[in-house]
Parts: structure tokens; C-alpha cells; sequence
């Protein structure tokens, strides 16, 4: 009876040591798995990391037009100085400058993102190459707009405003020179732009207004400037499209509108930047030096916009060269370009001329009318919008 029950007892503590030790095996075999599994994983977000290398690009939003800080860029790129251009005649130098510029581009920036469309204006684009020593991206990025060339100056927008001295001190050789590349300017624009023209003095006015008629609306002089007489209208300039019948008309205004008294730089500009839309190309043309006050006040009117949303070309046509620093100011303000001619250069020019037109069209200019131009606004938008959507970011890598 002893025996068996001391037999009993052995087979359960046999029993009860084995069960224990099955469950430890278990423990530790699950315990295995389980940090096995735990540095394999540890071990895949480490290669993940070690495998991604960081690019260093330069981002352009079509849409805001906002830029990484310049001096990132200035950093990474050094580009050559530009060799400085003279203005020695009205020869076609800007060829140069284009050829220039992408040759510069081409050795120094590898473009892997050739998507590109200048939403509004391509003047912000200017204020970059300015920071980037003298590349204007403008000739690089703008090849889809519409482009003109005045008085050695060949620019590329949708609107162009040309804003002309039609002053007494105007010489027949300065008036030949003008009115020969003006014309061309205006037709070279093509009926895809837009154009609008004012012409100035002391007075304002558009080219279908008398000029003789619209000197009695305003008042002053030299030194004190000019402004409107109380109640008078402004010249109010609009935009047109430059085709056959405008051209026609344009070409007997331009050779047939008499120069009347006074230089004030101010008005002219002021109406032509108040324009709804604004121009995104001005070519600003005199052959006068202005007074310090209106130069000043100039100045700082277009010191007051939005900067960099409106390029200004100045011409300054038989200024004395000490006089003309305004006028390089405007131009350096705005991301445009300054040229001056002296007394020699326009003489050469002036031989080389055709015969001016004797007769002329009766046509008269037809204007666009505020719901035309919201028309071709929306258009341009559109056309814009159509190509930001495929890639709203364009990235330069930068080598």
C-alpha cells in the first residue's frame, strides 16, 4: 500500500517538473521571435535613412512668384561679371546680350525642369539676376511673350507702353530718329499685344487728342512743374491691339502731331503706371532734363509700386550726359535699361533714315473697350493656369 502510494507521488512530481519546464521553453522561444523581429526593423529604417541624400534646388512657384533667399543661390553659383555694354549707335547690340546670357546659363546651371511660364511679369525675375551679377533671365524665361525693339532697347512682354517727348527742344533730327523707330516698335509688338501711347511735355496727352488743344488744360512751368487745371481731364490712356487700321492711324499721328512747350517727366509716367491693367514694358523717352523736384517726385512714386512688377526702359535722346542720373536711377529702379545717345549718334542715324511718309490714312484709332481688354485677361490666365497645372514647381539643381 506504502509502495504504491510513493509511486503515485513519484509520477506527479515527474509529471509537474516537465510541464514547467515546457512552458519556460515556450517563453523563451516566443522571446526570440519577437526581438527578431524587432531588429529587423530597426534595421530597415536605418538603411532607409542612410540611402536618401538631400539635394540642394532652387524653387519657383508659378503662381506667387516667391524665391529662396538670394544669398542660398549666391553661395552655390559663381557666375562671371558682364562685360558693360555702350550705347555708341542704334546697332543691334542686344544680340549680344542674349547670346551672353545663355552661354553663361548653359556653363554654370544644369536646368532639368524646362517648364517655365512668367505668370504676370517678368520684372521680379530681373531683380534675381540683378542679386546673381547681370544674367537677365528675362531673355532666358520669357521666350513665349511678344517683343519689341525701341531705340536699341528689344524687350519681351504683353503690354508695352510708349511714353514720348513731344517737346519744343525737340531737334528735326531727334524727331526723325523717334518717329522712324517708334512706328516700327509699335508694329513689331504683332496683334497678339497690347499698346498704349502717350506723349508729353509739359501738358499730357494720347495721340488721337490735339496737342495745341490740350495745352490749355494745363498750367505751370520749368521750375514749379506742371499739373491739370481744376476741373480739366486727364489724357485717360487705353489700350489698343497694333493691326493694319491702328497702324495707319498711329503712323499720320505720330509724324503730324506738332511739339509744344515744357518738360515734366511725372504726369506722363504716373497716368501710364495708374493704368488698369498696367503695362509690364515702358519705354520712356526725352530728350530734356526735368526739373529736381519732379524727378524727385518721380522717383519716389515708383519707389511707392509694388516692386518690380513694371520694367522702364529710359532713353535719353541729346541729354547733357551729366544730367542724365534720374533717368539711370528710373531704369535701375524698376530692372530696366538706361541708354543714352549724344549729338553724333543721332546725326549718323538721322542719314541713314528712309523718306519719311507724305501721305496718310484718314483711319482713326480704335480703342479696347474695358470688357475687350478683361477678355484678353482672362485668356492670358488661362493659358498660364493650363501649364501650372502639369507642374506647379519648376527646380533649377544647381551644380
Amino acid at each position: 500500500m506504502q509502495e504504491n502510494f510513493i509511486d503515485a507521488l513519484s509520477r506527479f512530481q515527474f509529471f509537474s517538473r516537465h510541464s514547467l519546464w515546457r512552458n519556460h521553453l515556450s517563453a523563451l522561444f516566443f522571446s526570440v521571435v519577437v526581438n527578431t523581429l524587432f531588429l529587423f526593423l530597426l534595421l530597415y529604417v536605418v538603411s532607409l535613412n542612410k540611402t536618401t541624400e538631400p539635394q540642394t534646388h532652387l524653387v519657383m512657384s508659378l503662381l506667387d512668384e516667391e524665391f529662396l533667399e538670394v544669398e542660398e543661390i549666391e553661395e552655390l553659383v559663381e557666375l562671371e561679371e558682364p562685360e558693360p555694354l555702350e550705347a555708341a549707335d542704334l546697332g543691334d547690340v542686344d544680340a549680344s546680350i542674349t547670346s551672353s546670357t545663355r552661354e553663361l546659363i548653359e556653363n554654370k546651371m544644369s536646368v532639368q525642369e524646362t517648364l517655365v511660364e512668367v505668370t504676370e511679369s517678368p520684372v521680379k525675375m530681373q531683380k534675381l539676376s540683378e542679386q546673381l551679377k547681370g544674367i537677365r533671365f528675362a531673355d532666358v524665361l520669357n521666350e513665349g511673350k511678344n517683343s519689341t525693339r525701341f531705340m536699341g532697347n528689344t524687350e519681351k512682354g504683353n503690354r508695352f507702353a510708349f511714353v514720348i517727348d513731344y517737346s519744343q527742344s525737340m531737334s528735326r533730327d531727334q524727331l526723325a530718329v523717334m518717329k522712324h523707330d517708334l512706328l516700327n516698335a509699335i508694329e513689331a509688338v504683332g496683334e497678339e499685344g497690347l499698346v498704349t501711347v502717350l506723349f508729353f511735355s509739359g501738358p499730357v496727352w494720347r495721340p488721337d487728342q490735339d496737342a495745341q488743344e490740350v495745352a490749355k488744360y494745363w498750367e505751370g512751368d520749368q521750375k514749379i512743374g506742371w499739373k491739370l487745371k481744376e476741373g480739366a481731364e486727364g489724357p485717360n490712356p487705353q489700350w489698343l491691339v497694333p493691326h493694319a487700321n491702328n497702324l495707319l492711324a498711329l503712323e499720320r499721328m505720330i509724324y503730324q502731331t506738332p511739339t509744344t512747350y515744357g518738360t515734366d517727366w511725372y504726369h506722363p509716367l504716373k497716368i501710364v503706371l495708374d493704368m488698369e491693367p498696367r503695362p509690364d514694358m515702358v519705354f520712356f523717352m526725352t530728350d530734356g532734363a526735368n526739373s529736381a523736384d519732379s524727378s524727385e517726385k518721380t522717383i519716389s512714386y515708383i519707389k511707392s509700386l509694388p516692386p518690380y512688377q513694371i520694367r522702364i526702359n529710359t532713353i535719353a535722346l541729346g541729354v547733357d550726359k551729366k544730367k542724365v542720373r534720374p533717368l539711370e536711377d528710373i531704369a535701375k529702379l524698376t530692372g530696366g535699361n538706361f541708354r543714352h545717345y549724344d549729338s553724333a549718334a543721332l546725326v549718323d542715324a538721322a542719314a541713314k533714315l528712309p523718306e519719311a511718309p507724305q501721305k496718310f490714312s484718314k483711319k482713326s484709332i480704335k480703342y479696347l473697350v474695358d470688357q475687350d481688354v478683361k477678355v484678353l485677361l482672362a485668356s492670358e490666365q488661362r493659358e498660364e493656369f493650363s501649364e501650372v497645372d502639369e507642374m506647379e514647381l519648376i527646380s533649377f539643381d544647381i551644380q
